[in-house]
């Protein structure tokens, strides 16, 4: 459900959105920088084409910000540090902005340490994981990215959902090759997939969801009702078993089973964690060997035979990184429904989306 029909879609000027993302996100109550830094992270998803995770988002995100149960002044903490680790403590603020918070310090920590590891706590949706994986890459680090969120996942052979779609993603640094970037659910399928599906009035695959018995469907207003299924059967479930406690058990906050519905709870905090790590390449090999070596690796990737009905083969990223710069000339296309949600954040807030 990433790719929209030409009929169905408006495309609009990436800086205009920026922009209007930034001074809806200041009207409610971010700071300009943290306002930035939330706005950057649903572009860089609309950018690459991770729709679900893009600025189609922000309307949730604010009326929770509106509602005060997303706090909109943050003050994240670390409550405990140690030589290669740290736990920092949310405050109710907004992934974007405790995931930064987070891989910036795995960072600052990676750099003389080989390897640096912060859990998150008391946090809220982050959208799309390769945003903080990939802030890594700058430092010629490899970049770890996993966030746990409410349940809407069965495990495998379960016919309830326990499980957030658990996603991981992980950045790997080149020389001269695009950087490997890797972000995948352990879902089936992104629940905004799903979402998107339903607001358009659009079928989906019956092998991505099951209804509230537990029974396979097609649509995805029943999808919502009851869950996604876990991507490889048990492989997709073990994974996310793995997500959760790194996302959260570790840190000391909450499981699936325990944090809110980001759609649906306008009572109470979601209480999500995350979990971020940076490995420090140069604390193992020379940094140009290394990286000379995931070229080579690229390459000879690249040079291997299509299969059938395939044209060429793809490294993780390589996609998203072709349709940034289509998007960055033409425009971010966005589905008519999200637009009509734009539109009803400017009449709300006075600020003028440009389409």
């Amino acid at each position: 459900m990433n790719e929209t029909s030409e009929e169905s879609v408006v495309k609009l000027d990436v800086r205009g959105l920026r922009e209007f993302a930034e001074s809806i996100l200041q009207e409610v109550g971010l700071t300009e920088e943290n306002a930035k830094t939330f706005a950057d992270s649903l572009m860089y998803a609309s950018l690459r084409g991770i729709d679900t995770h893009g600025i189609s988002r922000l309307p949730i995100y604010v009326k929770r910000l509106e509602k005060g149960i997303m706090n909109s002044s943050p003050r994240p903490k670390f409550v405990r540090q140690s030589f290669g680790t740290g736990i920092l403590s949310g405050d109710n603020g907004p992934g974007q902005i405790n995931g930064t918070i987070g891989m910036k310090k795995a960072i600052e920590i990676a750099g003389p340490n080989g390897a640096g590891f912060v859990a998150i706590k008391d946090s809220n949706h982050f959208g799309a994981a390769a945003y903080y994986a990939k802030q890594a890459l700058a430092h010629d680090m490899i970049g770890l990215a996993f966030t746990n969120s409410q349940p809407n996942m069965v495990p495998y052979g379960g016919g309830e959902p326990f499980f957030g779609t658990n996603p991981i993603s992980a950045a790997i640094p080149t020389k001269q090759e695009l950087p490997i970037i890797i972000d995948l659910a352990t879902s089936k399928v992104a629940r905004g997939n799903i979402i998107l599906a339903a607001k358009e009035g659009e079928d989906i695959p019956e092998d991505w969801a099951v209804n509230s018995e537990g029974e396979s469907t097609t649509n995805p207003k029943e999808a919502l009702e009851g869950a996604v299924l876990p991507m490889s059967g048990a492989k997709g479930y073990s994974l996310a078993i793995l997500v959760e406690v790194l996302s959260g058990i570790l840190a000391g906050g909450g499981f699936s089973s325990q944090i809110k519905s980001l759609y649906n709870n306008f009572e109470e905090p979601q209480k999500v964690g995350h979990f971020v790590g940076v490995i420090n390449p140069a604390d193992f090999i020379s940094i140009d060997i290394f990286k000379s070596q995931v070229d080579q690796m690229i390459r000879e990737i690249k040079k291997i035979q299509p299969g059938i009905r395939f044209k060429e083969v793809f490294l993780p990223g390589e996609l998203e990184e072709y349709k940034k710069k289509d998007r960055l000339q033409e425009g971010i296309p966005l589905t008519k429904g999200v637009v009509e949600d734009l539109k009803e954040l400017q009449n709300q807030h006075g600020i003028e989306l440009h389409i």
